[in-house]
Order: C-alpha cells, then sequence, then structure tokens
C-alpha cells in the first residue's frame, strides 16, 4: 500500500504543484472575460470535501480503552503516595512525591497529548480535567521541594539532594510545557507564559537522555509554533526524512510529523504532502513491529489529511475549482481506501514525557576528595 501512495501520490502532488503555480489555462480560443465567468460559476458550485473518518489512538495492552488505562494508573499514583505518606523519612516521601508527578505526567496526561497533537475530538482532552492533573503535579512537585529542604536540614547528603533538584526541575519544566500546550490562554500573559515554558525546556535540549532531549525538542517546537514563530519551531527540529536516533521514538517521529504541518502553514501544502508520502515508506524502516509500523503510517496520512483540508480552505473557490477538487478527490481517495473500521488506530505518544530513573531512596555517599601529596 505505501509503495503505491508513493508512486501515485508524487505523480499526483507535480501535477497539482503545477496547476496551483500557473493556475487555469488558458487556450486561447475562448475570451479571457469568458473563462472567468465560468470560473465563478465553478465557485458558486461549491465543492465540499468529504468529513474525515473517526480514528482512535492504538490500544494498550491489558485495556480495553484510555479510560480505562487512566484509571489504573490513578489507582497506582494513589497508591504510592499512600505508603509514601506512612513513612518517617522526609527521603523517602520526596522519591515518591517526583515518582507520582512523573507518573502523572508521562502516563495520565499522554491520552489528551496525543490527541491534541493529532486532533481527535475526545472527552479526554476535556480542560477541567486536565488542569486538575496539572495542578495535582505541581502540588506534588511543591511538596518535594519543601520535603527535600527539610531533608537538608537533617543533613542529606548533598549528591542525593542535587539529584533530588535536578528531576524536580526537569519534571517542572515538563508540566509547564503541557499546561501551556493543553490549556492555552490569551493576550499578553499567554505569550509570556509560552515563551518562558519554551526556555525552560533549552537545557534539556542537549541532555545526555536520548528520549528527554527529544521529548524537549518536540515539546518546544509546539510551543514555538503557537507563538507563530515557525522559523525558530523549525530550527530545533531534524529534517522531515532525517533518521531518527536511537531511544527518541516516539517523540522523533512526531517532531518529523510536526516538521510537515509548519511547512504546510507556511504555504508549502504540496510539499508538506510529499513528504508525508515519503515518511510513509521510511515508516518500514524506523518501525520493526508490525502494528507499530501501520499505526505510524496511518498516522502520516492522517496529517496529509489535515494538510489537504486545509490547501482545500485556503484556495479561492472562484479562481482555483481545479485545485481544490484535486484535494477533495485526494481526501476521499485516502478516506476509502485507508481507513476503516479495522484500520482507525494511530501511533499514539506513550509516554507524554519520558519516565524518569527514580532517585534513590538511601543517601548518596558524596565522593571522599583525593588524598594530597605529601
Amino acid at each position: 500500500m505505501g509503495a503505491r501512495w508513493s508512486l501515485i501520490g508524487l505523480g499526483i502532488i507535480t501535477l497539482a504543484t503545477r496547476l496551483v503555480a500557473v493556475g487555469p489555462v488558458q487556450d486561447g480560443t475562448e475570451p479571457a472575460e469568458s473563462q472567468k465567468m465560468k470560473a465563478l460559476d465553478a465557485g458558486k458550485t461549491a465543492v465540499q470535501p468529504p468529513d474525515r473518518p473517526t480514528v482512535r489512538l492504538s490500544q494498550r495492552p491489558g485495556f480495553d480503552d484510555d479510560d480505562a488505562y487512566v484509571q489504573s494508573v490513578a489507582a497506582q499514583v494513589t497508591s504510592l503516595l499512600k505508603e509514601a505518606g506512612q513513612a518517617s523519612e522526609p527521603r523517602l516521601l520526596v522519591a515518591a512525591e517526583l515518582d507520582a508527578a512523573n507518573r502523572i505526567l508521562s502516563h495520565l496526561l499522554e491520552p489528551a497529548c496525543a490527541m491534541n497533537f493529532l486532533g481527535i475530538p475526545t472527552e479526554l482532552r476535556d480542560a477541567a480535567r486536565v488542569r486538575q492533573e496539572l495542578d495535582r503535579i505541581e502540588t506534588l512537585l511543591d511538596q518535594a521541594q519543601e520535603e527535600r529542604e527539610s531533608e537538608i536540614a537533617d543533613g542529606s547528603s548533598p549528591s542525593w539532594s542535587r539529584l533530588a533538584k535536578n528531576r524536580s526541575t526537569t519534571l517542572r519544566a515538563f508540566a509547564h510545557a503541557l499546561r501551556t500546550v493543553l490549556l492555552p490562554g490569551q493576550g499578553d500573559d499567554a505569550k509570556r507564559a509560552t515563551r518562558r515554558a519554551a526556555s525552560a525546556l533549552s537545557p534539556l535540549l542537549e541532555d545526555k537522555r536520548p528520549q528527554v532531549a527529544a521529548a524537549a525538542t518536540f515539546w518546544q517546537a509546539c510551543l514555538r509554533r503557537m507563538e507563530s514563530d515557525s522559523a525558530r519551531a523549525r530550527a530545533v527540529l531534524a529534517p522531515a526524512l532525517a533518521d531518527p536516533q536511537p531511544g527518541t521514538l516516539p517523540y522523533a517521529f512526531y517532531a518529523r510529523l510536526l516538521r510537515c504541518r509548519i511547512t504546510a502553514e507556511r504555504g508549502g501544502y504540496a510539499t508538506a504532502i510529499a513528504l508525508l508520502i515519503q515518511i510513509e515508506e521510511r515508516c518500514n524502516d524506523w518501525f520493526d513491529a508490525d502494528a507499530e509500523r501501520a499505526d505510524a503510517i496511518r498516522t502520516a496520512q492522517w496529517i496529509q489529511l489535515e494538510v489537504l483540508s486545509n490547501w482545500f480552505r485556503a484556495l479561492d473557490p472562484a479562481s482555483r475549482p481545479a485545485e481544490r477538487q484535486w484535494c477533495a478527490d485526494r481526501m476521499e481517495s485516502l478516506s476509502t481506501e485507508v481507513f476503516g473500521e479495522d484500520s482507525d488506530t494511530l501511533y499514539r505518544l506513550g509516554n507524554a514525557v519520558p519516565l524518569l530513573d527514580p532517585i534513590p531512596v538511601e543517601p548518596i555517599e558524596d565522593p571522599s576528595p583525593p588524598a594530597k601529596d605529601d
């Protein structure tokens, strides 16, 4: 299927690009005014693109749906905090609070994050529900900070304290990013919040952990795009067809889809579609598991439907009826030939942000200073 779409699609896109570039062809046998009137008449017969198919995120093993998964993770977090609350040492509570904040951020918010990016309507993206989880994360991080300061006062090892602080800082940067993406505000305050959230991720772009760096890159690009700064968003993203580095999926794949989306928003609709079709082919190399590969290919095709829809709306009905018809036909082909009852799942993020290694519950011995030479 991928190879067939690649060959056919690229040929059609080349034709569409030429149509957009040169406009309607005039053969010299009909007055230009008459052709203009015909174009206006064609525009009056409104071409309507097909409705986008119904899709869902790929199913998690062992769960019937995302709601069941969310409930399971919520129960785990509750149990984790209950056990930690009975601990006598602040260090144990700090470790549990940071772990709980990480799980909420990574797991409970993942369906909302993935669906938000892919444009899938769902109650799991409900703003009140998302805000509640984000507020809970912030509370846990604040509590962990207070407990850590208490632990320092009790003589905790500096190395353990630094490790806990670094993990808290990383989680807080991701939490602010997701709050800004999922609950965008308006006005100057919102713009400043977006800039701050993007800047907070900057130190993580060079993190030695591939997953952390890839996630920070993806979310910062999303934030830069929200600032209407597509040039800076593109600057942090790898080329759309570049092979993802080991350990960077799924964030690197989403980042490549984001780059195609930004290309289309800058007016490069045909270029974006051509890249997305080539990404479908690259999925055969990027993904080993059959089901995961199929979901990834469909996700690239889903973004292609979005690009086609936006291109369709951007074209003037009066002067570009042929191009609009091409977009509608292409959307119809994708919708009917790719998506169906047994092929309606898309590639999910898995974790909205990476799960970080838990900090040890025991103090870390600071290395002894090197002995001085006599």
